[in-house]
């Protein structure tokens, strides 16, 4: 890693440099974040310098000191940023605007990444000329839970059929590398409509597709996740995936222009998803509870892509999360 500015908490100057920006937001996750920046003291290779952004979305703003007491430790570029309202995308639209570096890469604060983590996120976006390039998340859950193999599979971002360099999808923003010169950027660069929800992510990156640009997968690097214990719960598989279901019969109905068809299709969809999937929840709760999360989390997607109304959102980031 090249360093070539002391530490600091103050944005730079300079906009789109050939460097890597590595976001990370966080929130009231002082061990995690702590986790996350020894990760990234780690990311040493010679190519490209690199600085870390650090969106404290608390408003006490108590993640200030820990980021400029690592900051001084490590000798990395840090920057400090104070995302006073909470809100996912009010967090990364904060760092994004203090990120100084050509390409961004994102880590949540509750990620740590493997060694080589950039250097091999950026070999496959520069060989493959990619606008974003994702790799595996290991989620790391409560092994005695008797859902502990599926809980690895909700939280994980596991692809063994993709091989390393261009594919035809995308995936969430934590744990990616964007070059922002290579597509047009909306502005801000992520909806603040999902700022309670999530799916901003999504909204941005199927933004990069309609534009043409390529995106990419790197098998030999990850990052691991830890999931807690309040996450590795029914409710939450429960909130979290009837909140995703949302977003397909969001996107025809406030994210852009109305679109009464794609709505009425969704909404179809989704019913027929709840009357399979609800049924056979109810009964592997009883008979067969390894695959009760499972299709809970089928049936409250398919809920959600019903009932995708303002009343009916789940705030899973934010205040009133």
């Amino acid at each position: 890693m090249t360093l070539s500015k002391p530490p600091s908490v103050d944005g730079p100057d300079m906009r789109h440099e050939n460097k890597i920006s590595v976001v990370v937001p966080t929130y009231r996750r002082a061990e995690g974040l702590s986790k996350t920046l020894e990760s990234l003291r780690t990311q040493i290779f010679a190519d490209i310098p690199v600085e870390i952004v650090v969106a404290d979305n608390n408003p006490d703003g108590e993640a200030r000191e820990q980021v400029a007491v690592f900051g001084r430790a490590s000798g990395a570029q840090v920057h400090y940023v104070h995302a006073k309202i909470p809100g996912v995308s009010n967090a990364r639209n904060a760092a994004m605007d203090v990120a100084s570096g050509r390409y961004i890469a994102f880590l949540d604060d509750d990620q740590y990444a493997a060694p080589n983590w950039l250097e091999e996120m950026y070999k496959v976006l520069k060989v493959n000329n990619c606008c974003a390039v994702f790799c595996q998340t290991r989620a790391c859950v409560d092994e005695t839970s008797p859902h502990s193999d599926y809980l690895k599979r909700f939280f994980s971002r596991d692809r063994p059929d993709l091989e390393t360099g261009k594919i035809d999808r995308f995936f969430g923003a934590g744990n990616s590398l964007i070059d922002r010169e290579a597509v047009d950027m909306p502005s801000p660069v992520f909806s603040l409509a999902m700022n309670e929800t999530g799916g901003e992510d999504d909204i941005l990156f199927e933004s990069f597709l309609k534009q043409g640009g390529v995106m990419g997968w790197t098998k030999e690097t990850h990052v691991f996740e830890d999931i807690p214990a309040k996450r590795q719960t029914a409710k939450y598989i429960r909130v979290r995936s009837f909140a995703f279901g949302q977003g397909p019969t969001r996107k025809h109905a406030d994210l852009g222009p109305l679109n009464l068809l794609g709505i009425l299709k969704w909404m179809c969809i989704g019913a027929a998803q709840f009357v399979v999937f609800a049924p056979l929840a109810a009964v592997c709760r009883i008979v067969k509870p390894s695959h009760y999360l499972g299709f809970l989390s089928k049936a409250s997607a398919g809920a959600g892509k019903v009932l995708w109304q303002k009343p009916f959102r789940p705030k899973l980031y934010g205040a009133g999360a």
